[in-house]
């Protein structure tokens, strides 16, 4: 039974021992589904890669903010530089 059925079931119980009923079938929902070592096994891996990404997100923010050359930023100057020359033109076949 969902979540909003057994609320429904309690708040609509008839009499005492309905409500009692309705309050041990919510209280009865089984926990997850395996073995709990291999839950808390995965909960401990999946805990540490979270934290190494968190660690290299916290790393690449700060090359971001300090330490990129304007040009790997993305900001770019208005003309092309002085020095640069365009590609001859490719012939059309």
């Amino acid at each position: 039974m969902c979540h909003n059925g057994l609320r429904d079931k309690i708040s609509s119980a008839g009499s005492k021992n309905d409500l009692i009923d309705a309050i041990e079938d919510a209280l009865g929902v089984s926990g997850p589904v395996g073995d709990p070592k291999v839950i808390e096994a995965l909960d401990k891996r999946y805990t540490g890669q979270t934290d190494e990404a968190d660690a290299v997100s916290d790393r690449i923010d700060k090359i971001a903010h300090k330490g990129l050359p304007q040009v790997w930023v993305g900001t770019r100057a208005s003309s092309p530089p002085t020095w640069w020359v365009p590609p001859p033109a490719t012939p059309s076949r």
